[in-house]
C-alpha cells in the first residue's frame, strides 16, 4: 500500500507541475464526477408534519418533540420568508450550493505507524460545483499545490469559493496567501472542530457541569445557524460568572 501510494503521489506531482506552468488553465476541465442522487438529511419523520403544522399555526417558540432547536429555527425563518412553503419542503431545509459557487472541504487523516507515537498523514479534499465533484488526497505542500491547481481549474467562469476546514495553520495560509488573488472567497471552521473547541474551552470557563451544559446549549443554537454576534453576546454575558477570563477571551477570539 505504501509503495503504491508513493507511485500515485509521484504521478500526481508530475501532472500538477505540468499544469502549474501551463497558460490558459481556464480552458481545461477537471473532469468532475456528475452528481447522482443528492444525499440530504432526512429531517423529522413525515408523521410529525401535523404536529409541526400545529406548532407553526400557534406561533410556538419551542420546537415540537422530535424536532431539534436548530431545525426549528430554520423552519421559522423559512416560514417567515415564505408563508406558503409546504411542510414537506420544510423537513429538508439546509445549505445548498449556489450556481456560481465552488465548495471545497478539506481534512486530515492520521493513521498509526508501527513505531509508538508516530503517525502517517493523509490530507483529503472534496471539491464540488453545481456540475459535479472530485476527491483529492495527498501529503504536505504537494497536496496544497495540487489543491490550488484544482481550485483554479474548477473556478473557471465561476466566481466564488467556500472553503470548509478544521482551521489548521497550513490551510489558513493556503486561503489567505495562495488564494489571495481570489476576491470572493469565504473560509468556515467545520462544525465538528467548532463544537470540539467549544466543548474543550467551556470546561475551563464554567463553574460546574450544569452551567457548562446551559452555556453549550445556548452557544450551539446560535452557531449552528451562523449567528456569530449572538454567540459572542452569550459568551460576554458569561464573563461575570466565569472562572477563567483568559479562556473565555480565547473562545470568543
Amino acid at each position: 500500500m505504501r509503495a503504491h501510494g508513493q507511485i500515485i503521489r509521484q504521478a500526481e506531482q508530475l501532472e500538477v507541475t505540468a499544469l502549474a506552468t501551463r497558460d490558459g488553465l481556464a480552458t481545461l476541465d477537471l473532469n468532475l464526477v456528475p452528481h447522482g442522487q443528492m444525499r440530504r438529511r432526512a429531517g423529522w419523520p413525515a408523521e410529525l408534519n401535523a404536529v409541526v403544522d400545529a406548532a407553526l399555526a400557534s406561533d410556538q417558540v419551542r420546537p415540537p418533540e422530535g424536532v431539534s432547536w436548530a431545525d426549528w429555527e430554520r423552519v421559522l425563518a423559512a416560514r417567515r420568508a415564505e408563508a406558503s412553503c409546504p411542510i414537506e419542503n420544510l423537513r429538508r431545509l439546509g445549505p445548498t450550493l449556489e450556481p456560481e459557487q465552488v465548495l471545497l472541504t478539506v481534512d486530515e487523516v492520521l493513521t498509526r505507524r508501527p513505531e509508538v507515537g508516530h503517525f502517517l498523514e493523509l490530507r483529503t479534499a472534496r471539491i464540488a460545483t453545481a456540475a459535479g465533484y472530485r476527491y483529492l488526497s495527498g501529503v504536505g505542500a504537494a497536496f496544497l499545490q495540487r489543491l490550488h491547481v484544482a481550485v483554479r481549474l474548477c473556478l473557471g467562469s465561476l466566481s466564488s469559493l467556500l472553503l470548509i476546514a478544521d482551521g489548521a495553520r497550513a490551510l489558513r495560509s493556503f486561503f489567505t496567501d495562495t488564494l489571495a488573488a481570489l476576491a470572493d472567497k469565504t473560509m468556515l471552521l467545520d462544525w465538528h472542530h467548532l463544537q470540539q473547541k467549544c466543548l474543550e474551552l467551556s470546561s475551563r470557563i464554567c463553574r460546574g457541569k450544569m452551567a457548562k451544559a446551559q452555556l453549550l446549549h445556548r452557544l450551539y443554537r446560535r452557531l449552528w445557524r451562523g449567528n456569530v454576534p449572538g454567540a459572542l453576546a452569550v459568551l460576554e454575558a458569561e464573563r461575570r460568572a466565569t472562572k477563567n477570563e483568559a479562556k473565555l477571551d480565547e473562545l470568543m477570539a
